[in-house]
C-alpha cells in the first residue's frame, strides 16, 4: 500500500500532474485511457476500502483476543497461585491441632493431600516443616519418579503417593546443609490403602530450618509467598516458588511452617497449551526483566549446585521480545496493548500484570504477527487484486475496440479537417455512423470541403493557406512588397473566339488556363485575376520567396514549352492554338486585400503592374514571346540566356527601360536548355546591338542583315536594319541614348 501512495503521491505532483493531463493525445488513446482509468480506480478504491475496513476490523478484533488471551495466560496463573494458597489455608488449620510426628502413619491426612495434588495439577508437593527440625512431604509417583531413579530404585507400582521424612529431633538447632548426616526416609501409599515398608534414602544435609520460605514465614503469621528458587527435596535442579504458613495452636504456640511448592515449569506449560495463534508466543517477566516462564520451549533457568540464574529478556534472545518490552510505556500503559514493528513486520502485543496481593512483580505478555490474523485478508486482497487485473484485461479489450469504433470515424474527419487546412479539398466525406453527432459532424466538414474548393478558385490558395496558418481574419490592407510580376495575353484570341462556340471556347480556354495556373503555382507562383484571356500573377507574396525572379522566368519558360506541345495537340485535333505572350517586371507593388468590406480581392497595384502589363504588349510590336525588365534581368542573368531587346518608354511614361527577351534557362532543366542556334543567335545580335549604340550604324547594319533568325523571321532584325539606315540618312542628335517612346500599348 506504501509504493502505491508513493506513485500516486509522485504523479500527483505539480509538475508532472500537468504535464501529463495538458499533453495532447489520440482521441482512442483517450478513451481507452480515461475508461480504464475509472475503471481501475473505482477498483483500487473499492478493495482499498475493504482492505483498510477488514484489517482495521480484524486489527481491533485482534487487540481484544489478544488482551483477552493474556487475561486468560494470567487468570490461569492467578488461579495455580490461589491453588496453593487454598491448599495451605485448608490445611494450616487442620494441622494446628494435631501432632506432626504422627501424620506419617495417618493414611486419611496422606490420602487427602493426595487428592488436593490430584485435583491442584500445578502444585508439586505439599509439605511441614517443625522447629524441632521433623521435615514432612507428600508428592506425586510422577514428580519424584525422576528423582528416585537415580537412587538406583523405583517405584512400586499401583503407589499412589510418596511421602519424605527428614528428622533432625536429635539436632535441635539447625546445621550447615554441607553436612550430610541424616538419612531421608520414602514410604509408598498404594492404592490408597496401605504403606509400604520404609525404606532409607542417601544421606541429606537438607535442614528446612535454613530455607527462606521456612525463616520468613515463621516470623509471621501471614501467608508468605518465596522468590523464586531451586527446590531440593524433589527434583533436583528445577526452580519455582514456594507458599508458605505458620502453623499455630489453639494457645497460639508455634508448631512449623506448611508449605506448597508450584514449578516454574507448570507455568511455562500453562503458556505452551496456549493456541492463541500460529506465532504467536507468551512470555511470564518480572520487574527485573527477568523471563519466569515462556511458551517456547526454551529453558529460562541456569541451576549449578543449587545456584540459579533467571534469564532476562535480552538474555534470551528474542529480539521481538526486546522491542516490546523497550517500547510499552509500563507507567502508563493504559490499553495494555502495543502495535509496533521490527524489520518490516508488524506485531501486537498485549500485557498483563499480577495482582499487587501477589507479592511478586511478574507480568504476562502475549506476542503475535500481526500477519497471523490478517493473512487471510491480505491473501483475499492479492486474490482480489489478480481478479481485478483479470478484469481489467477484459476491459481494456472491450475498451479498445469501443474506443476504436468511436474514434475511427472522428479520426477520419479529423484527418480530413487538417486536408481542408493544408487545402488538399480533393475526395469526398462519408462516413454512416449510428451517433448523430458524428454524422451531423460530416456533412459539417464535407459542406466546409465544398464550400472552401469553391473558394479556393475565387482567392489564391497561398494566401489561404498562409491566413489558415497564421490564423489571421481577412480584412482589407496592403502593404509595400518587392515582388515579380507576370502578364500573359493570348495573341489574337478575337479572331480564335470566333471561330468557336461560346461551350467550345470556354472549355478550351479552361484547358489553357489550368495548365498554365498549374505550372505558375509549382513555381511558387501566387495567380491574381484572371482578365478576360489573360493571366495576371506574381512571386514573393503572400508566402516570401527570396528567389521570386528566378521561379518567374523559369514559369515562363515552362508556360511556353507546354503550350508549344498543347498547340500542336490541339492543331491535330481541329483547335485553334493559342500564342501567348508574357511580360515579366520586378519591382515595388502594394500587395494587399482591396476592395469593399462586402467583397475584396488579393492583388497588387502600383507602377510596376501597369509596366508589367505594358512589357507583355511590345512582344507584338517586337515579335517576341516573352519580355523581361532590367530589374528582371539584372536579378536572373547569370541563370538564363537573354538578349537586350531595346531601351523602351512605354505608353504614358517618360522614363525609359531596358528590355530583353527572356530565350533560355542556362542550366537546370533540359527541356529549357538553350540551342547552339540560340546561344550563336543572341551573341551575333548582342555585338550588333553594341555598334548600334555606339553609332555604327554600317557596321550594326552590316551585321543585323547577316545574323540568321533562329525561327527564319525576327522582326527584331528587321526593325534594327530599318533604325541603321534611317539614322544613315538622319543620325539622331548627340543627347541620343537609343531609348525609344510608344504611343501605343
Amino acid at each position: 500500500m506504501m509504493n502505491i501512495w508513493n506513485s500516486i503521491k509522485y504523479l500527483l505532483s505539480f509538475g508532472k500532474c500537468k504535464e501529463f493531463f495538458t499533453k495532447k493525445r489520440k482521441l482512442q488513446s483517450d478513451i481507452l485511457f480515461e475508461s480504464l482509468a475509472i475503471l481501475s480506480v473505482s477498483i483500487l478504491l473499492i478493495i482499498g476500502y475493504t482492505y483498510y475496513s477488514n484489517t482495521k476490523t480484524i486489527f481491533d478484533q485482534a487487540q481484544i483476543y489478544l488482551q483477552n488471551s493474556s487475561v486468560v495466560l494470567k487468570d490461569k496463573i492467578v488461579k495455580a497461585l490461589e491453588e496453593a494458597e487454598t491448599s495451605i489455608n485448608v490445611y494450616t488449620p487442620l494441622l494446628s491441632n494435631t501432632d506432626l510426628n504422627k501424620v506419617t502413619k495417618n493414611i486419611n491426612y496422606i490420602n487427602s493431600i493426595t487428592s488436593t495434588l490430584h485435583s491442584y495439577s500445578h502444585l508439586t508437593t505439599l509439605y511441614f516443616g517443625t522447629p524441632e527440625g521433623y521435615f514432612f512431604e507428600v508428592s506425586l509417583p510422577q514428580t519424584v519418579a525422576p528423582y528416585i531413579v537415580t537412587l538406583g530404585s523405583k517405584l512400586p507400582e499401583n503407589a499412589t503417593s510418596v511421602i519424605k521424612v527428614i528428622s533432625h529431633e536429635d539436632k535441635p538447632e539447625p546445621k550447615e546443609s554441607t553436612v550430610k548426616d541424616v538419612n531421608e526416609i520414602w514410604t509408598y501409599v498404594v492404592d490408597g490403602k496401605e504403606t509400604l515398608p520404609s525404606r532409607v534414602g542417601e544421606k541429606t544435609g537438607y535442614d528446612h530450618r535454613k530455607r527462606d520460605w521456612y525463616v520468613n514465614t515463621s516470623k509471621s503469621q501471614l501467608l508468605q509467598w518465596s522468590n523464586i528458587y531451586v527446590f531440593a527435596s524433589t527434583l533436583r535442579g528445577e526452580a519455582g516458588i514456594t507458599a508458605s504458613q505458620s502453623i499455630i495452636d489453639e494457645k497460639g504456640v508455634f508448631k512449623g511452617v506448611f508449605a506448597a511448592d508450584i514449578s516454574l515449569k507448570s507455568f511455562s506449560d500453562v503458556l505452551k497449551q496456549a493456541k492463541i495463534s500460529n506465532n504467536a508466543v507468551a512470555y511470564i517477566f518480572d520487574g527485573k526483566n527477568q523471563i519466569v516462564a515462556n511458551s517456547k520451549s526454551q529453558p529460562n533457568v541456569i541451576v549449578k549446585d543449587y545456584n540459579y540464574k533467571l534469564l532476562t529478556v535480552t538474555d534470551l534472545g528474542d529480539p521481538v521480545l526486546t522491542t516490546a518490552i523497550q517500547q510499552y510505556d509500563f507507567e502508563n500503559g493504559k490499553e495494555n496493548f502495543l502495535h509496533f514493528s521490527y524489520q518490516g513486520n508488524e506485531y501486537i502485543a498485549a500485557f498483563e500484570e499480577f495482582p499487587k496481593l501477589f507479592q511478586n512483580n511478574w507480568k504476562v505478555v502475549v506476542i503475535s504477527p500481526l500477519d497471523d490474523f490478517v493473512m487471510q485478508i491480505k491473501k483475499n486482497r492479492n486474490n482480489t487484486l489478480l481478479y481485478s487485473l483479470v478484469i481489467l484485461l477484459i476491459a481494456f479489450m472491450l475498451a479498445y475496440g469501443l474506443a476504436r469504433r468511436i474514434s475511427k470515424p472522428i479520426i477520419f474527419l479529423a484527418e480530413e479537417a487538417k486536408k481542408i487546412q493544408d487545402l488538399n479539398l480533393s475526395g469526398k466525406v462519408s462516413i454512416d455512423s449510428r451517433i448523430k453527432e458524428i454524422s451531423e459532424l460530416s456533412q459539417a466538414i464535407g459542406s466546409l470541403k465544398m464550400t472552401m474548393q469553391s473558394f479556393s478558385y475565387y482567392i489564391p490558395k497561398a494566401l489561404v493557406r498562409k491566413l489558415i496558418n497564421r490564423k489571421q481574419s481577412i480584412h482589407i490592407g496592403g502593404k509595400s512588397k518587392e515582388v515579380t510580376l507576370m502578364f500573359t495575353d493570348i495573341a489574337g484570341f478575337t479572331s480564335v473566339s470566333e471561330s468557336l462556340t461560346p461551350d467550345k471556347l470556354v472549355v478550351h480556354l479552361s484547358e489553357y488556363f489550368e495548365e498554365l495556373t498549374s505550372i505558375i503555382m509549382a513555381n511558387n507562383g501566387t495567380v491574381d485575376k484572371y482578365i478576360g484571356d489573360a493571366i495576371m500573377s506574381f512571386w514573393g507574396a503572400p508566402i516570401p520567396d527570396r528567389h521570386h525572379a528566378y521561379n518567374a522566368c523559369r514559369a515562363a519558360l515552362l508556360c511556353q514549352h507546354r503550350l508549344s506541345e498543347l498547340n500542336r495537340i490541339w492543331k491535330r485535333g481541329g483547335f485553334p492554338v493559342f500564342n501567348t505572350r508574357i511580360g515579366l517586371h520586378l519591382g515595388e507593388v502594394i500587395i494587399g486585400n482591396i476592395g469593399s468590406s462586402e467583397r475584396m480581392n488579393y492583388t497588387a497595384i502600383g507602377d510596376s503592374v501597369n509596366l508589367c502589363s505594358r512589357l507583355e504588349g511590345l512582344n507584338k510590336y517586337y515579335g517576341t514571346q516573352i519580355i523581361v525588365s532590367e530589374d528582371v534581368y539584372d536579378r536572373v542573368k547569370d541563370s538564363f540566356l537573354m538578349r537586350p531587346l531595346d531601351r523602351v518608354a512605354v505608353k504614358g511614361k517618360n522614363k525609359a527601360v531596358r528590355i530583353y527577351e527572356l530565350i533560355a534557362q542556362i542550366k537546370e532543366d533540359n527541356s529549357l536548355l538553350p540551342t547552339d542556334e540560340q546561344l550563336e543567335f543572341c551573341a551575333n545580335f548582342e555585338q550588333a546591338y553594341k555598334l548600334f549604340l555606339t553609332r555604327q550604324w554600317e557596321d550594326a547594319l552590316a551585321l543585323f542583315e547577316s545574323i540568321t533568325p533562329i525561327n527564319n523571321v525576327d522582326l527584331t532584325l528587321q526593325i534594327y536594319a530599318e533604325r541603321c539606315r534611317e539614322y544613315l540618312k538622319t543620325p539622331p542628335p548627340k543627347e541620343w541614348d537609343g531609348s525609344v517612346h510608344m504611343t501605343q500599348k
